[in-house]
């Protein structure tokens, strides 16, 4: 609207200063510059009534879905103050989780792993460690039976 404007004031300051054959083309330019104008204020005016349509539509959408949906929207809702909030659905949805089939943990009861033991190094009875090694071997506390 604001370019439509400037370019009829300009038109209007130049038409006085130019000969008759441009004046004609200046006042058709005049004519199709008002028709733009007015459509352009038209097509604005239809795209508020829109947008207000359709805020109107989305908001609908938005009070029936519960709070965990619409976290990523802003929506004014003074049902969540009430007494009946919708803020999750209750019970949720059903969803397949994965899980261990139970044949593998039975079948685990029964597979043979192979037993690695640690080898203790041999210790002589004549070399062990001062007085306490000699009552530990001596009334055998303390000893690995």
């Amino acid at each position: 609207m604001a370019m439509y404007e400037r370019a009829l004031l300009h038109i209007s300051s130049a038409i006085n200063q130019v000969d008759d054959d441009l004046k004609t083309h200046l006042s058709n330019l005049v004519n199709t510059i008002e028709s733009s104008k007015y459509c352009a204020h038209a097509q604005s005016v239809l795209e508020q009534d829109n947008e207000e349509e359709l805020d109107s539509l989305k908001n609908a959408k938005l009070q029936k879905m519960p709070l965990t949906k619409r976290l990523d929207e802003y929506y004014e809702d003074s049902s969540i103050l009430g007494k009946d909030p919708n803020v999750i659905k209750v019970p949720p949805e059903m969803e397949e989780i994965p899980c261990k089939p139970l044949f593998f943990d039975v079948a685990l009861n029964f597979v043979k792993l192979p037993v690695f033991k640690k080898q203790q190094p041999v210790s002589d009875p004549a070399n062990k460690e001062g007085i306490s090694g000699f009552v530990k071997g001596l009334w055998g506390w303390g000893g690995k039976k």
